[in-house]
C-alpha cells in the first residue's frame, strides 16, 4: 500500500519514501544553490505498483529528489525521453537504510540539473498525460517494487490540478547569508 503519508511534501511506502527537493538554479550553471526545502506533491492516480505524480516546478528553480530506502529497495530514475538521472548515495545507517539522491540529468550534452532545460513542464491540462520523469523502486524478496510517474508542472497547473497553493519561488537571495542571531 502506498500512501501520500501524513505531510503533502513525500510520498512513502512500506520501506521507502520519497521527497522532491528544492534549489534556486544558479545562473553561470557551475555553483549549486544551497537546498531550499521541499516541494509538494499530489497523487493524481494510483493503481497497483504504479502512482502518477504532480510536482510544481516554479521558474527559475531546479529540483533533486530525496529517497530514504530500506536495504532490500534499490533506485532509478529518467527523464522522458530516457536520459539517466544521477543517482548519489548521500548517507547510510547501521542497520542498512539509505538516504539516496537523484540529481542532475546525465544526456548526451553532459551533467545538467533537474530543471526546465532539462525535462519537459505541464503547462497546460492537456499536458498531465505526459510525464517528465520515471522512478523506479525495486524491492527484493516480499518487497513490493514500484513506479512513480512523476509530473512536474508550473505552479498555475499545480494550483489548478490540486487546489493547493503552490510555494512561491525562491530567490538567490533567500538564502542565508550567514548572519547572527541576536
Amino acid at each position: 500500500m502506498t500512501d501520500t503519508g501524513p505531510s503533502p511534501f513525500e510520498i512513502s511506502g512500506k520501506g521507502w519514501s520519497i521527497s522532491f527537493q528544492r534549489r534556486v538554479t544558479d545562473p553561470g550553471g557551475k555553483d549549486r544553490s544551497p537546498n531550499r526545502g521541499a516541494l509538494p506533491c499530489q497523487v493524481l492516480e494510483s493503481r497497483p505498483a504504479e502512482l502518477s505524480v504532480i510536482v510544481p516546478l516554479p521558474e527559475g528553480e531546479e529540483i533533486w529528489i530525496a529517497a530514504m530506502l530500506e536495504p532490500d529497495f534499490t533506485l532509478r530514475g529518467t527523464t522522458v525521453d530516457g536520459d539517466a538521472l544521477v543517482l548519489t548515495e548521500l548517507s547510510a545507517v547501521a542497520g542498512g537504510d539509505r538516504l539516496l539522491g537523484l540529481d542532475a540529468v546525465s544526456a548526451q550534452g553532459g551533467i545538467r540539473a533537474i530543471d526546465r532545460n532539462s525535462v519537459s513542464v505541464a503547462g497546460a491540462p492537456a499536458d498531465l498525460a505526459r510525464r517528465s520523469l520515471m522512478i523506479e523502486l525495486a524491492g527484493a524478496g516480499e518487497r513490493e517494487s514500484m513506479c512513480l510517474h512523476v509530473i512536474l508542472a508550473t505552479p498555475e497547473l499545480y494550483a489548478a490540478t490540486t487546489g493547493r497553493s503552490p510555494p512561491a519561488a525562491s530567490l538567490p537571495e533567500h538564502s542565508f547569508a550567514g548572519w547572527r542571531l541576536p
